[in-house]
């Protein structure tokens, strides 16, 4: 009895000092953007779900540009809370064990998708213009990125101006 549970033990304790790390699957990020504009994406929103039920005192969390450096470990993201990605970029994970050089990999991908804005051509008019109603989370604004005064629908336009549509990005 004393054997079988001698061995029950060494097993327990080997299983647990040997566990290999995981890198549950994540799902892709995706941003609404405006045409021209361009976000910090924070990756490490991923970490919860790429550890999934594993230690996190015991797991490095890493992000990466490419497999091979994922799989290497070396050139990490820097600055992983303020990533700025290019549209449909995938972005490696590595989940490092400390107390050992065991690893896995997954990988998602970023996204941009663009605001549908009504794009206007040029408006001459004699008298005035009123500026139509737009989506939700645009507005008319005097100044390039939201800057300058902002104008709600409706307003009358009755002088030559440049005016702005602008919107906040938002996850989708």
């Amino acid at each position: 009895m004393k054997q079988k549970l001698l061995t029950f033990v060494l097993f327990i304790i080997s299983t647990v000092a040997f566990a290999q790390p995981v890198a549950y699957p994540v799902p892709d990020i995706s941003f609404c953007l405006i045409p021209g504009e361009s976000i910090a994406v924070d990756l490490t929103v991923q970490i919860p779900g790429v550890l999934g039920n594993q230690n996190p005192q015991t797991n490095i969390v890493s992000f990466y540009t490419t497999m091979a450096d994922a799989q290497s470990g070396i050139q990490p993201i820097t600055n992983p809370s303020a990533h700025v990605s290019n549209n449909g970029q995938v972005i490696y994970i590595r989940v490092s064990d400390i107390t050992n050089t065991e690893y896995a990999v997954t990988s998602f991908t970023i996204s941009f998708t663009n605001v549908g804005i009504p794009l206007e051509q040029n408006i001459y008019t004699c008298g005035s213009y009123i500026l139509p109603p737009l989506s939700p989370g645009l507005g008319y604004h005097t100044a390039s990125f939201g800057t300058g005064t902002m104008l709600p629908p409706g307003v009358a336009i009755t002088q030559s101006v440049t005016i702005y549509i602008y919107g906040t990005h938002k996850y989708m």
